[in-house]
């Protein structure tokens, strides 16, 4: 395939095009040649065409979701399926994701009653041992690539991204 072909060098701006597609494409190339592409790329290509049409107003946000989310540090995606979060606008869950890793070592406690009945602990000692039981586990949730801390995940195995990009 490679040949010894020289081409003139010509200083002329209106032939530097010309000059550049001889260099760069070769012209003598047969169809059988070009046949011998792999078909890959154009399935590629159709099938992005079809995910286009299948999006809602964004044309780049999949329909059935709320966002993409990314690293906030290597932006590579983390999730293409989301759901917002009721209260917290910055907040995301998600069940699918991909290139994050679960560290089952650092395990995190939450216990949402304690804090609304901060008052009734004192004056109840019954209660503040039944506010204890009540408590929900978490996981830490890292990035695989760059080991940026994204999320969580609870015993349901659902995902609660909090330092994600979102778009």
């Amino acid at each position: 395939m490679s040949s010894s072909k020289t081409l003139p060098v010509n200083n002329d701006t209106d032939n530097e095009e010309d000059y550049y597609d001889k260099l760069y494409f070769d012209l003598d190339t047969t169809d059988e040649e070009e046949s011998d592409i792999p078909e890959a790329s154009s399935k590629r290509y159709s099938s992005k065409a079809k995910q286009k049409v299948s999006t809602s107003k964004s044309s780049e946000i999949p329909s059935g979701t709320d966002a993409i989310l990314s690293c906030p540090l290597c932006f590579t995606p983390l999730s293409y399926h989301t759901q917002r979060h009721e209260l917290y606008s910055n907040q995301y869950r998600a069940i699918f994701v991909e290139n994050c890793k679960i560290i089952r070592t650092e395990k995190l406690l939450y216990n949402e009653n304690r804090l609304r009945n901060k008052n009734r602990k004192s004056k109840n000692e019954k209660l503040s041992n039944e506010l204890i039981t009540g408590q929900e586990t978490y996981y830490s949730v890292v990035f695989e690539t760059c080991g940026t801390k994204v999320a969580v995940i609870d015993e349901d195995e659902v995902f609660h991204f909090f330092n994600v990009i979102i778009s």
